[in-house]
C-alpha cells in the first residue's frame, strides 16, 4: 500500500482522504500506518455536514485539492463510497480489500475493480 501511494505521489497526483470514520481516529490511522503524509487532506465523518453516500464530502475534497470531480478517482471499499464517488461526479475504484463481497460492490457500477492500490496504479499506468 506504502509503495503504491509512493508511486502516485511520485506521479504528481494529489490525494485525500474522506471517510465516515471520526477525523482524530482517521488521522491516528493514517499516522500509525505511516502514510498520512501521502494525503494533503483528511474529512472525517465528524468534519462535514453530510456524509456518504451523499457526494459532499467528496466534493469538498476536490475542491480542496483544485481538481474538477471528473477529473477525480474516488477509491472505497463501501458501497457508500462507490455511490457517494458516483454521485459527485467521479471516476470510482472499488476496493476489494474490504468488507464487502464483490458483488455488492460490483452492483453500484464503479469505473474500475481492484485487489490492491498496487494493482490499480498498475491499471492507470502509474
Amino acid at each position: 500500500t506504502k509503495a503504491a501511494l509512493e508511486r502516485f505521489q511520485a506521479a504528481g497526483i494529489p490525494m485525500g482522504v474522506v471517510t465516515s470514520k471520526r477525523h482524530a481516529m482517521a488521522q491516528r490511522g493514517l499516522e500509525m500506518s505511516g502514510i498520512a503524509d501521502h494525503f494533503q487532506f483528511l474529512i472525517g465523518h465528524d468534519d462535514w455536514p453530510e456524509h456518504k453516500p451523499a457526494p459532499g464530502p467528496i466534493l469538498r475534497g476536490c475542491e480542496l485539492l483544485g481538481v474538477a470531480p471528473e477529473c477525480s478517482l474516488y477509491v472505497g471499499d463501501s458501497p457508500f463510497d462507490i455511490q457517494a464517488g458516483n454521485a459527485a461526479g467521479c471516476a470510482t475504484a472499488a476496493a476489494l480489500w474490504g468488507m464487502f463481497p464483490c458483488e455488492v460492490l460490483a452492483a453500484e457500477r464503479p469505473t474500475f475493480m481492484c485487489d490492491s492500490l498496487t494493482e490499480l496504479a498498475d491499471r492507470l499506468g502509474i
